[in-house]
């Protein structure tokens, strides 16, 4: 009876021993992924970064094209609004040229 006891005892022994087995080696699994997990955040965290710094930078020089455009629709809206004016003054002298050619023709 003491030895069906003892094999008793040390069946249960080997059985938690391969489960402490099976746990250990779960938890180097576990660990494993974890250290994956935490290498590929602080990549995609990088990857992240580097593309914000890519998009700000983008951003500045689109404001600064902008800006040059904005300035050249401007030039050229003067530049239109002169063009105009010099259009209206040669007009006059035409007419008032006209005028005079007719004075003349009399």
């Amino acid at each position: 009876e003491i030895r069906q006891e003892m094999e008793e005892l040390s069946r249960r022994l080997e059985d938690e021993r391969k489960a402490f087995a099976r746990v250990d080696s779960d938890r180097e699994k576990a660990v494993k992924l974890l250290k994956e997990s935490k290498e590929n955040l602080l990549r995609v965290t990088k990857e992240a970064a580097e593309t914000a710094e890519k998009c700000h930078s983008r951003e500045a020089e689109i404001s600064k094209q902008t800006e040059r455009y904005e300035e050249l629709a401007r030039y050229l809206e003067n530049d239109k609004e002169q063009l105009e004016q010099e259009r209206a003054s040669l007009r006059k002298e035409r007419a008032s040229l006209d005028s005079l050619n007719k004075k003349i023709q009399l």
